[in-house]
């Protein structure tokens, strides 16, 4: 029994690390097949080039925030029994034994700076200039949503998190607060 826990346990460490693994195994295999192809000096000239450029960088600082995020919520979790057992709970700001529930709140900020930069970075790529409030409002809306139930579901197959109806309306909360944060920011920036 001892040695069946001891592999269960050791197991689960290492799982809880396999997604983020695969990911930095990915990139570093993609950077030497890179330079192999281009050579090194190759690589630097397009490593140069890429921080000048405002479109690349706003891609760059994109995906670094939904690294975070897929660091937060799926990549290095533990693993856990059953998905699926508090499917309705999360929505007080206190547990039943009276601690902050902080998850919530965490939520809403974690997809403030989502679609604040995946509206940003779109703008920057599409060139453009001007946005309606309602167009915003309705991109912020379909770009959390997708985004948050994909995460849920993802960690419901992978028992790597709760699936909770209160997660996404949190996450949806946040993605549209970002939205019109980002909509405020650059309505009162373009006109100065």
């Amino acid at each position: 029994m001892i040695l069946i826990d001891l592999i269960k346990d050791t197991a689960i460490k290492y799982y809880t690390y396999i997604f983020g693994s695969l990911l930095m195994a990915f990139l570093a295999m993609f950077a030497v097949m890179f330079i192999r192809k281009y050579g090194v000096r190759n690589s630097v000239r397009y490593i140069l080039a890429f921080l000048k450029s405002k479109k690349y960088r706003s891609v760059f600082i994109f995906a670094v925030y939904i690294s975070l995020m897929l660091s937060r919520t799926i990549l290095f979790r533990p693993l856990i029994e059953n998905s699926f057992a508090e499917l309705t709970i999360g929505w007080d700001l206190r547990s039943e034994d009276g601690e902050p529930y902080t998850s919530g709140l965490e939520n809403v900020v974690l997809f403030i700076p989502y679609t604040f930069l995946a509206i940003r970075t779109g703008r920057i790529w599409k060139g453009r200039t001007e946005e309606s409030f309602i167009g915003i409002l309705k991109d912020s809306f379909i770009m959390s949503a997708v985004f948050s139930v994909s995460i849920e579901v993802f960690q419901a197959i992978f028992c790597v998190g709760l699936l909770q109806l209160s997660d996404l309306c949190f996450n949806i909360s946040g993605g549209i607060a970002g939205g019109v944060l980002y909509r405020l920011f650059y309505m009162r920036r373009d006109k100065s």
